[in-house]
């Protein structure tokens, strides 16, 4: 793990506990692997996660694909797509 995110976590463990710091720890993706490489992982370490774990996942991508359509909506109106 980047030694960002190890201070990251830190603060996270200091403000809300080991639990929470565990499941963050968990969703956070290497980015010096390349996009394919992270997702594979992400599935295969899911395979093996508690449900909390696997429910950190999910809302995570959900909240991703909402950003995604805002984004879409916002640039659609921007240019009279929609």
């Amino acid at each position: 793990m980047k030694k960002r995110y190890a201070s990251d976590l830190r603060d996270i463990q200091k403000e809300f506990g080991e639990e929470i710091t565990s499941l963050v720890a968990y969703n956070i993706e290497d980015k010096s692997k390349t996009w394919e490489e992270r997702k594979a992982h992400t599935i295969e370490q899911s395979k093996k996660g508690t449900l909390e774990q696997k429910a950190l996942v999910v809302v995570d991508k959900y909240a991703n694909l909402l950003e995604m359509i805002e984004n879409y909506q916002m640039y659609a109106d921007y240019m009279g797509i929609v």
